[in-house]
């Protein structure tokens, strides 16, 4: 009995001062707690809960799983210790506290019981709880971020597709013979294709930002009318005499189409010169003959009347 005692008074002389809380039951029941655990269940003397059932300081969800290890505490003494377990406790006021269990069986007054060992985990649970609601955000920012790569990859594609279109359109722009040129509503060329180059001789660093008046002499009342009439109706064609860079005179069909954005707002006038000197060339050539031809008719038809008049 004496070696109990001691024994007894050795095992609170090392766990009055521990941090960790402590307390032994036997039966279930509170028999001893150290400080630590008086303060983690929210007493400030130990008459607060000795002898109280444990399971009245443990939430109810809980009370399940205490009987069972108990019972195999209770069972098993032999094999020491049960591994650590996450349970909530209950304060005197009722507050819970998360706290991570582990319990011994001793022998204390000489009765089996067992010693449990408390670590409070609020903390831990804390930082759990604001790992997982990041985890949470990151997860939701990801799923935002996959929908945004989405919709940017289809974007890419889309545009990669009308890039491709465009590169097309404006390949076959740069094949024509016509003289294919954009001009802005400030009266400027912005695009000028090799049609134009081959048919005005003027390259197209010499023609951009440059108006027809400057780039050809044009007339500016011609231009001023001819302006007027595309932003009224839309569209003019026309004959317009153009003199090369090399001197020579030109003489173009002339189409211009005024060009909206997508709200109907106009933004440019699109000009499509197809050079028409040979076909005017040819024409008034047949025409002479014509001429020519007629006026033989008529000469051969007077000089037979006089054949008949003087005829004896």
């Amino acid at each position: 009995e004496a070696n109990l005692r001691e024994s007894e008074e050795r095992f609170r002389s090392v766990v009055e001062g521990s941090s960790i809380a402590v307390f032994v039951t036997l039966e279930l029941k509170f028999t001893y707690l150290n400080p630590a655990a008086l303060r983690l269940l929210g007493a400030t003397a130990p008459g607060q809960i000795l002898g109280q059932p444990v399971l009245s300081r443990i939430h109810p969800d809980y009370h399940a799983i205490v009987r069972q290890r108990a019972a195999r505490v209770e069972q098993e003494r032999m094999w020491g210790a049960a591994p650590p377990l996450e349970e909530v406790f209950l304060r005197l006021d009722g507050t819970p506290v998360p706290v991570e269990v582990s319990a011994t069986p001793i022998t204390y007054h000489g009765q089996p019981g067992a010693v449990v060992f408390l670590q409070d985990i609020t903390a831990r649970k804390q930082t759990e709880v604001r790992i997982a609601e990041r985890t949470m955000e990151l997860e939701t920012a990801n799923q935002a971020l996959a929908a945004v790569n989405t919709d940017l990859q289809r974007e890419i594609t889309e545009r990669k597709q009308a890039e491709g279109k465009i590169r097309e359109q404006a390949n076959l722009l740069e094949q024509t013979h016509d003289a294919i040129m954009a001009v802005g509503l400030d009266d400027r060329f912005t695009y000028w294709n090799k049609g134009a180059e081959l048919l005005t001789g003027v390259t197209v660093a010499e023609a951009l930002g440059k108006d027809v008046e400057e780039l050809f002499g044009a007339d500016p009342v011609w231009t001023k009318s001819v302006r007027r009439s595309v932003m009224d109706t839309g569209a003019w064609q026309g004959e317009f005499k153009l003199r090369r860079k090399d001197g020579q005179s030109l003489l173009l069909d002339l189409r211009i189409n005024l060009v909206r954005d997508e709200t109907g707002r106009p933004i440019a006038r699109l000009n499509i010169g197809t050079d028409i000197t040979e076909k005017r060339q040819m024409e008034e050539q047949a025409l002479r003959t014509q001429r020519l031809e007629n006026l033989g008719m008529l000469a051969a038809g007077v000089a037979h009347d006089m054949n008949n008049i003087l005829a004896p």
